[in-house]
C-alpha cells in the first residue's frame, strides 16, 4: 500500500488509492511525532482512522530529531527500519479492525505498529521519544491492551466482579456487592451507586475499595477474560474527608488517581521536628493548573472528541456553562502557543463559579484516566453542584464510561442522581450495630418519580423531618384537616396528602 504525507489540514487527492499521513504539530515534551492516518477503501470512501504518532530511534541521539515529519519520505509503501509507531487510542485499531483482513494487516505491519508487531517493544520501549511521547497517557496495562485489540479482540467487553465489604463484629456475614458492566446495555451498567443515611459507611467503603483495588486484590470474573481492574481514580471535593493515600507497590499493584481538594505536602520543617506529610486545601492556582495540565492531554485525538461531547452535554439550556469561553476554547485545542494556552485557559478555570470548576476539573480529568475496567469511586458528587448540572454531569460521566468500558461506584444522597441509575445497579446500606447490609431497591430507579426516590433514600428519616415534623405535631394537637391547612399560608399538593392521610390515620386510631 502507498502513503502519502500531507501538511496539515491538506485533503487527500481524490480517488488516489492508498493511505495518508497528515501532519499534526502537536508536541509532547519536544518531540512532534503525531500523524492523523486515513485509508481509502475499495469502494472509494475514506476510513478515518484516528491519529498515530510515528518515532526513530535516532531521536534519542540525534538533537535535531525532534521532527519525524522533517525525515519521513513524502511517499512510502513501509516504513523504513527504525521506525516505530502506535496509536493514540485504542478506537484506532476499532476501526481499522473494519478493514479486510489483509488490508488492515498491510496498514500495520507497513507502519511497523508496536501494538501490531509487539516484539518490536523491547527494542524501544527505553528510548526517550517512546516513552514521553508515544506512550504519553498510556500505561503498561493499556499498552497490552491495545495489543490484543490490534491483534483482533474486541474493543469493549463484558466484565463483572464482587466486592466482600470489612465486618466490624466477627461474628456477622459481610456483605457481597456485585459489580458487572454489559456493553449495549440501556440503561448503562457502567455505574453504580451506593445509597443510605448518613455513618451508615459508604464513605469507609469507597476508601477500602481504593486500598484493595490498588493493592491489585480484586479480581475481575474469569468469564470475560479481560483481566484485572487496571486502575482506580477517587474523586472526592469534600475539604473535610481523610486524604485518599493509596501508595501502591509490589508486582499486583494498580495505578491510583486523586481528583479532589486536598494534597499531601512534605514537612515544611524537618529541622523543627516535623517529619509527617502535611494534608492541605490545594490553592485555586494549583487546582487551575491541574485543569490545564489535563486538558493538554485530552485535547487531540479520541481523547479530545470525548472532551468536546462531554462539554456539549453540561452546556444544557441556560446553563452557563463555558457559554461565553466556547470559541476561545476550540482555538486553544489546536494551537502551538503553549504561554497563551495556559495564561488564557488559566483565566477561564478562575473565572468560573466553584460548581462549574468542580465539574470541568472532574471531567477533564476522567477522561484524561479512565480506560477499560478503571474503576473510578466518587464520594458525594452533588455536595457541590445544583440539580440541573448534577444530572448533565451523570449523563456525561455515564457516556464516558460506556464508552470506554470503565466503571464508576457513586456514593451520594441524591435522588437527581438515583433517577439516572437502574436498580440493578443501586446498592441500599443499612446498619444495625455492628452489622451491615446491602440490598437493591425494591422498586425501579431509573426515571422513577423524585418524590418516590427521595423516599427510597431516606425512607422514615424524611418523615421524621422538615415539613412532615412540623405536620405531625400539629396532628398530634387534635386539629382537624381544615384547621391545620388555614394556619399555613401555602401548602404543596404532597404536604396537603401527607397531612390528609394523617388525619384520617388518627380518627381510624380513635375508632379502634
Amino acid at each position: 500500500m502507498l502513503f502519502t504525507v500531507l501538511d496539515y489540514k491538506q485533503s487527500p487527492t481524490p480517488n488516489q488509492d492508498g493511505a495518508f499521513l497528515i501532519k499534526d504539530s502537536w508536541d509532547d515534551y519536544t518531540h512532534v511525532t503525531t500523524f492523523e492516518l486515513y485509508v481509502r477503501r475499495d469502494d472509494g470512501r475514506l476510513l478515518q482512522a484516528g491519529f498515530v504518532r510515528i518515532g526513530h530511534v535516532d531521536m534519542q541521539t540525534d538533537p535535531d530529531f525532534r521532527v519525524t515529519a522533517s525525515r519521513l519520505p513524502s511517499q512510502f509503501e513501509a516504513l523504513p527500519e527504525g521506525y516505530f509507531s502506535l496509536a493514540h487510542q485504542d478506537t484506532y485499531y476499532e476501526v481499522l479492525n473494519t478493514l479486510p483482513e489483509p488490508v488492515r494487516r498491510d496498514v500495520l505491519t507497513s507502519l511497523r505498529d508496536v501494538a501490531f508487531l509487539p516484539d518490536l517493544i523491547p527494542q524501544v520501549e527505553a528510548l526517550t521519544v517512546f516513552r514521553q511521547s508515544l506512550t504519553r497517557g498510556i500505561d503498561r496495562t493499556e499498552l497490552e491492551r491495545l495489543c490484543q485489540i490490534a491483534g483482533g479482540r474486541k474493543r469493549i467487553l463484558p466484565y463483572e466482579w464482587s466486592y466482600t465489604a470489612p465486618v466490624a463484629d466477627p461474628g456477622s456475614v459481610p456483605p457481597t456487592l456485585d459489580f458487572r458492566a454489559v456493553p449495549g446495555s440501556r440503561p448503562s451498567t457502567n455505574l453504580h451507586v451506593l445509597i443510605g443515611r448518613n455513618g451508615v459507611g459508604k464513605s469507609h467503603l469507597l476508601r477500602d475499595l481504593a486500598r484493595r483495588v490498588t493493592a491489585g486484590e480484586i479480581e475481575v470474573s474469569r468469564s470475560a477474560d479481560t483481566g484485572d481492574l487496571t486502575n482506580c481514580v477517587a474523586v472526592s471535593f469534600s475539604a473535610f474527608d481523610k486524604l485518599y493515600d493509596q501508595q501502591p507497590s509490589g508486582p499486583t499493584a494498580r495505578p491510583f488517581t486523586y481528583i479532589g481538594l486536598q494534597i499531601l505536602d512534605e514537612p515544611a520543617n524537618v529541622a523543627a521536628g516535623e517529619h509527617e506529610p502535611q494534608v492541605r486545601l490545594k490553592t485555586e492556582h494549583e487546582l487551575a493548573m491541574e485543569f490545564v495540565e489535563s486538558f493538554y492531554i485530552c485535547r487531540i485525538g479520541a481523547r479530545g472528541q470525548r472532551w468536546q461531547k462531554a462539554i456539549e452535554t453540561l452546556s444544557y439550556s441556560a446553563s452557563g456553562f463555558l457559554d461565553e469561553h466556547r470559541d476561545r476554547i476550540e482555538s486553544l485545542m489546536r494551537s502551538d502557543d503553549h504561554e497563551d494556552v495556559v495564561e488564557t485557559l488559566i483565566d477561564i478555570f478562575l473565572s468560573l463559579s466553584s460548581g462549574h470548576r468542580i465539574a470541568l476539573l472532574i471531567v477533564t480529568r476522567l477522561i484524561e484516566t479512565v480506560t477499560e475496567k478503571t474503576l473510578v469511586l466518587i464520594d458525594e458528587p452533588e455536595t457541590h453542584l445544583h440539580p440541573p448540572l448534577l444530572s448533565a454531569l451523570i449523563r456525561t460521566l455515564t457516556d464516558l464510561f460506556t464508552d470506554r468500558n470503565g466503571m464508576a461506584i457513586m456514593a451520594t444522597h441524591s435522588p437527581v442522581v438515583l433517577q439516572e441509575i437502574p436498580a440493578s445497579c443501586v446498592y441500599k446500606l443499612r446498619r444495625f450495630g455492628n452489622v451491615l447490609t446491602a440490598e437493591h431497591p425494591e422498586r425501579e430507579t431509573y426515571g422513577e418519580n423524585l418524590g418516590e426516590l427521595t423516599h427510597e433514600i431516606f425512607g422514615l428519616e424524611a418523615a421524621a423531618t422538615g415539613y412532615h415534623a412540623t405536620l405531625t405535631e400539629l396532628v398530634e394537637q387534635d386539629l382537624p384537616y381544615e384547621e391545620i391547612v388555614a394556619q399555613f399560608t401555602s401548602l404543596g399538593s404532597e404536604a396537603r396528602a401527607v397531612l390528609r392521610a394523617m388525619t384520617v390515620l388518627r380518627s381510624r386510631e380513635r375508632r379502634a
